[in-house]
C-alpha cells in the first residue's frame, strides 16, 4: 500500500528493511569478540502490543571459544523466558556445525502481557552439541528488568518502546542459573 492510499486517521503498520543499518549491527569488531573469552550474540526483542507476544530473534554469535578437538564448535542457542516451572518456554535454535561464528537467523515468539512480562527473565544459552557426551556449556546472557547492563537496558527497551525491533550485542556471560 503507497502513502497516497491510506486515509486520514487511519493507522497503518509498514515493514520497511533497512539494510545498511542491519549490515551494522551484524558485523562484530574481532577484537571486541576476542576480549569476550566466552564470545558474543547478537539479539533483537520486540514486544508487538496488539498482540501481546515477545519475538526473540536469534541473530548470529562471534567469537565462541572452540569446545571440540578439532578447534571448533557445534553451537546452538536455548531460550527460557522465566519462571517456567514446567520447560514449556523451551525453544531451540538449530545446530551449526564447526563453527565459532555462527549465524543463527531464527525467530521464537512468546505469548505473554506487557504487565506479566515486566516480572520475567528471558535466559538465553549458547551451547555446543557433542553427539556421543554431554552438550557443553558456551556461555549465558539474562535479560529482564532485574538485570544489570545489556541485558536490563535492551528489556526495558522493548517494553517502553513496543512494536520496535531492539537489536543489541550481548557478552556471554559463565553464569548458568537454575530457576
Amino acid at each position: 500500500m503507497g502513502l497516497k492510499n491510506i486515509s486520514p486517521n487511519s493507522v497503518e503498520c509498514f515493514n520497511l528493511r533497512l539494510q545498511q543499518k542491519n549490515q551494522e549491527l551484524s558485523r562484530v569488531d574481532r577484537s571486541a569478540a576476542d576480549a569476550a573469552p566466552n564470545g558474543k550474540i547478537l539479539i533483537s526483542l520486540t514486544y508487538h502490543s496488539v498482540e501481546e507476544v515477545l519475538v526473540v530473534k536469534i541473530l548470529r554469535a562471534a567469537g565462541l571459544p572452540p569446545k571440540d578437538t578439532n578447534g571448533l564448535a557445534d553451537p546452538y542457542v536455548k531460550c527460557y523466558l522465566h519462571p517456567d516451572p514446567k520447560k514449556s518456554t523451551k525453544q531451540k535454535t538449530k545446530i551449526v556445525k564447526e563453527c565459532l561464528d555462527p549465524e543463527f537467523e531464527e525467530e521464537f515468539r512468546y505469548p505473554v502481557s506487557r504487565g506479566d512480562l515486566r516480572s520475567r527473565t528471558l535466559a538465553i544459552t549458547v551451547w555446543d552439541y557433542d553427539w556421543n557426551s554431554a552438550n557443553d556449556f558456551i556461555g549465558s546472557v539474562y535479560l529482564g528488568e532485574t538485570e544489570t547492563g545489556t541485558g536490563h537496558k535492551q528489556f526495558l527497551d522493548c517494553l517502553n518502546l513496543p512494536n520496535i525491533p531492539h537489536t543489541v550485542w550481548h557478552t556471554l556471560g559463565v553464569e548458568r542459573r537454575t530457576f
